[in-house]
């Protein structure tokens, strides 16, 4: 049996998972991981996420193969296999998925973009002149990168396209796309993670943010 959740959840779910996040091959369980310096932004993820799938599952820090870490994982089968057949086939998430953007929201985006959107900067003469994006979705076709693309830029009016780089091809951002991006996703970024929208050309490296975020009411 599903249950009827708002929009606004089920997108932010969708985002989650597309992300960094894992749907159990069941489909009882979301688990979500990121680098210990990201905790503050997995304690927002599972404070909404906890919300919605009515969990109150603690983050947990953990060694991850070496490095510090962070992780969280709450079930809810009801609403979790249903977005697990969305969005796998074969064990594997495939953008292509008839119907999966229907469901995408700007706070979707958003999300995708924390976990896996970086910014980055071309110079002229030395001085830095522009910022690009790139979504590291990847795949080793183009021509099926391409149609990720393409849906991408459809249901966010946002052109998206591809560029290889030495892991295979993944997708890109002009100048001119970037910023649109960034006014679209810019209210629903984690105070922890404004530097993924930071526009200034004087900055170079990462940033840590210390200021409020309109997503901490949410």
């Amino acid at each position: 049996m599903s249950i009827n959740i708002s929009a606004a959840d089920r997108g932010f779910i969708y985002g989650a998972a597309l992300g960094d996040g894992y749907i159990t091959k069941s489909g009882g369980a979301i688990r979500i991981k990121h680098s210990s310096k990201q905790y503050d932004y997995l304690v927002y993820k599972a404070h909404v996420l906890g919300r919605i799938l009515s969990r109150n599952n603690p983050v947990k820090l953990f060694n991850n193969s070496g490095y510090p870490g962070a992780r969280w994982s709450a079930g809810n089968a009801a609403i979790l296999r249903p977005i697990r057949a969305d969005i796998y086939r074969d064990g594997v998430k495939d953008w292509t998925r008839p119907g999966l953007f229907d469901v995408l929201t700007d706070e979707s985006l958003a999300l995708i973009w924390m976990d896996d959107g970086n910014i980055t900067y071309k110079k002229r003469d030395g001085r830095i002149h522009a910022r690009v994006g790139y979504l590291s979705i990847y795949y080793d076709d183009r021509t099926k990168l391409q149609t990720v693309a393409d849906l991408f830029t459809r249901r966010f009016d946002i052109l998206f396209t591809t560029a290889k780089d030495s892991h295979g091809y993944r997708l890109y951002l002009s100048a001119h796309a970037l910023r649109k991006l960034v006014v679209k996703i810019r209210p629903y970024i984690h105070h922890s993670m404004l530097y993924k929208v930071d526009m200034r050309y004087t900055r170079t490296t990462y940033v840590e943010y210390n200021v409020s975020s309109p997503t901490a009411g949410r």
